[in-house]
């Protein structure tokens, strides 16, 4: 049984279905990254895990425990926050972490609140007050007021939002030592698809609304099924000329200039001698087996794609 389990999520806003029978998975103790283009239904998706907003049906559960009926005893397991982190800018770091443990019915000493602070990189900012932080600091003291509770599963809506290339990685590594040291669960929602590849184990994506791929990164990310971007100037004639070779060779997208096909590796030599026997112009091939290969290839069209699974 999966530590959080979505089943068939909907949620409509007037005629407009921000999630459309959402499915997902989540094991404990495992990061997982939640991706999609802006408007896919990643935050929406957050929201109702969190009961922020009403689903208008599906179900959410965690340890086999429904959402619904168990409301505040799961809740007081979770540490998140959506979007952003909110804080008091005119009281200290040390204060918004108390009053934050506060909410949850815990009293901290100023020995812990430390520690916490520490863990999140802002050792000696305790008594400065936040509104002379910067977003990198705040993005930090927002994931230290998720974990003065001490939850196990911590949710986090796109938490690289505003930070230099330094806090990307500094939070990075923080996510990790979440996981590695702590033995957190983790659920992100990123527009960065290098971290999430970097970090994840498990991941979604999230397209319209609906999960259109779903599983372990390494297996996501295989190098035995390559996605193959061909620059040509005839992209539906190649395609063509493909297709008739009869090699099972699956065309994958087919937009202005460029041809997407995916094959196995081992069939990667047969199918570089057939382009090559077309009499159409090939520019570039590239056969990268990245993440964002991937997304790129699953989000381009409204049509159920090839990939999915």
């Amino acid at each position: 049984m999966a530590f959080v389990e979505i089943r068939n999520l909907v949620k409509q806003f007037g005629e407009f279905k921000a999630v459309n029978g959402l499915d997902m998975d989540v094991n404990k103790g495992e990061i997982f990254g939640l991706l999609g283009l802006n408007g896919a239904g990643k935050s929406t998706t957050m929201r109702c895990m969190l009961t922020l907003i009403k689903p208008t049906s599906g179900t959410i559960t965690y340890s086999g425990q429904s959402i619904d009926e168990h409301r505040a005893a799961i809740l007081r397991n979770i540490g998140c926050f959506v979007d952003r982190p909110d804080h008091y800018n005119y009281l200290s770091a040390i204060a918004n972490l108390n009053l934050s443990a506060r909410l949850y019915g815990c009293y901290p000493q100023k020995k812990e609140m430390l520690e916490m602070l520490e863990l999140v990189g802002l050792k000696g900012k305790e008594n400065q007050k936040v509104k002379s932080f910067s977003q990198g600091m705040k993005q930090r003291l927002g994931i230290a007021a998720t974990l003065m509770h001490n939850p196990e599963l911590v949710i986090l809506d796109e938490p690289t939002n505003g930070l230099d290339p330094q806090g990307i990685i500094d939070l990075r590594n923080l996510v990790l030592k979440l996981k590695e040291e702590m033995g957190k669960t983790v659920i992100l929602s990123s527009h960065i698809l290098s971290e999430i590849e970097m970090i994840a184990d498990s991941m979604v994506i999230v397209h319209r609304g609906k999960n259109i791929a779903q599983g372990k990164v390494s297996e996501l990310l295989s190098d035995k099924e390559i996605v193959m971007t061909v620059e040509t100037d005839n992209a539906e004639a190649l395609a063509a000329w493909v297709t008739s070779a009869g090699m099972g060779f699956a065309v994958a997208a087919t937009l202005p200039g460029q041809l997407t096909l995916k094959a196995a590796r081992a069939q990667l030599p047969e199918l570089h001698r057939v382009l090559s026997a077309s009499d159409i112009r090939i520019y570039n091939i590239n056969t990268r087996r990245k993440l964002e290969d991937l997304f790129l290839t699953l989000t381009h069209s409204d049509d159920q794609p090839v990939l999915a699974r």
